[in-house]
């Protein structure tokens, strides 16, 4: 028993998402999604609620975000939605460019701020939290 624990453990390691091992691009994304919250908590800041896409942060004056962020960024390209029945929540999904470098990790980040993802499928609320 005690050894199928330390098995799992073992496998639970070596699946981990390990930020010192990233690629740049991941690395990159990962530093975008921190941006993208930050933006959203001024926002929520100011509006009392979360934005529901990118124009909502990049258009006022000031802008809460700067840039272009409907476009392929960094290798990733970044959603905003906002879950139906959740109004002071917000997602945000990072897909790597097909065939980029992003190499299949895909991330997701919400109002908590905690940033998850997942290999080869678009990572959500309930995927492993990187390290």
């Amino acid at each position: 028993k005690q050894q199928r624990k330390k098995a799992e453990k073992k496998k639970e390691k070596e699946n981990a998402f390990k930020m010192k091992k990233a690629t740049d691009e991941q690395h990159r994304a990962v530093g975008n999604l921190r941006t993208i919250v930050g933006a959203q908590v001024a926002h929520h800041a100011a509006k009392g609620v979360y934005a529901g896409d990118f124009d909502a942060l990049t258009t006022p004056e000031p802008a809460y975000l700067t840039g272009d962020w409907n476009t392929i960024k960094d290798g990733y390209a970044y959603a905003i939605r906002k879950p139906e029945g959740f109004p002071q929540n917000f997602h945000v999904h990072a897909s790597p460019e097909i065939g980029g470098p992003g190499q299949g990790v895909y991330f997701f980040v919400d109002a908590y701020g905690v940033i998850r993802w997942n290999r080869f499928a678009p990572a959500g609320p309930d995927s492993p939290v990187i390290e």
